[in-house]
């Protein structure tokens, strides 16, 4: 039997909310397809559009303490019981059906039989980390997550460029501050993405364990750093001293301009440490780094990308 995904009858034609930069900062909200009342933040999409066929709100614009954690509003996602017309395909278990969801991802909103979610925005740099600030609220034993993934479409298929995962299960009361590292895949190294999906959500997706009524929490979502190729270090002036290099049990780094910190990433694009500069230098002890080539982005205390390079552990 063929599955739906939205059991409603609508004009001939299909009505698509118009594609828009995401707010990451969760400050200006739009109304769903249909709706006087119910709204999403601009750019993202979510299950809200049920509220036609039965199913509660789920995306909220949250401003009660302890929200926002930054500027007017916050997000809070709360997982609802799907109503019984609906079938939304589990994506980890294509045989089974999911039956409560609470989701938000960056993408629009459109009314079909087939997909009333279309993920993702264009994107095409190569960022190291996505942080935010959240909290959660389960109800029961069940789990909250924020998911990211950097793509790119190739042909007939959409090939993952990097992924990174932040999950929690605690209860939490106030916001904290969170950071997930994208782990790119060797197979593209150097090949720019050109869509990012990001997706909140207020339980689990394997079922049993999501719980209606768990609640997620998320504000001030922001890109930053830079993973680039091995064969990619054109384009920034250095200014950089590494000894020794190769390195065994310590490199030291000295910038000639001001800079703050410096990140080091494998050759998988694995953020492996985030240093403090003092007075524009640092000494790492590198016991345990892996032998190998290793990439460095020097920021300033601004956050822009002054100098990168790379450097090899040999041991």
């Amino acid at each position: 039997m063929k599955k739906i995904i939205l059991s409603i009858c609508i004009s001939a034609s299909v009505l698509i909310a118009k594609a828009q930069a995401p707010d990451m900062g969760f400050e200006t909200w739009a109304n769903v397809p249909l709706s006087s009342t119910i709204k999403d933040p601009v750019g993202w999409a979510s299950f809200n559009v049920l509220a036609i066929s039965g199913m509660p709100q789920s995306v909220f614009r949250d401003t009660i303490a302890p929200s926002p954690y930054a500027g007017t509003a916050s997000v809070k996602v709360v997982t609802g019981k799907l109503p019984a017309s609906v079938l939304i395909e589990n994506p980890f278990n294509t045989t089974e059906n999911l039956d409560t969801v609470g989701l938000l991802v960056i993408g629009k909103t459109q009314f079909s039989t087939t997909a009333p979610v279309l993920f993702g925005y264009p994107y095409t740099t190569r960022s190291a980390t996505l942080s935010f600030a959240s909290m959660y609220q389960p109800a029961g034993a069940d789990s909250g997550f924020v998911v990211a993934y950097l793509t790119r479409w190739n042909v007939n298929h959409r090939d993952t460029i990097a992924r990174g995962t932040y999950a929690v299960g605690a209860n939490q009361t106030s916001y904290s501050t969170n950071s997930i590292s994208m782990v790119y895949n060797p197979a593209f190294n150097g090949v720019n993405p050109d869509t990012q999906r990001v997706y909140i959500s207020s339980s689990v997706y394997l079922h049993p364990g999501a719980k209606m009524g768990s609640a997620m929490f998320v504000d001030a979502l922001q890109w930053s750093g830079l993973v680039i190729s091995t064969n990619d270090m054109e384009g920034i002036s250095n200014n950089v001293t590494i000894f020794p290099n190769p390195a065994s049990t310590n490199i030291n780094f000295k910038s000639e301009r001001d800079a703050e910190k410096i990140e080091i990433i494998d050759i998988t694009g694995r953020k492996v440490g985030v240093y403090e500069l003092n007075e524009n230098k640092v000494n790492i002890h590198t016991h345990n780094y892996s032998s190998g080539i290793y990439i460095y982005n020097l920021y300033n205390k601004d956050k822009v990308l002054i100098g990168r390079g790379k450097f090899e552990i040999a041991k």
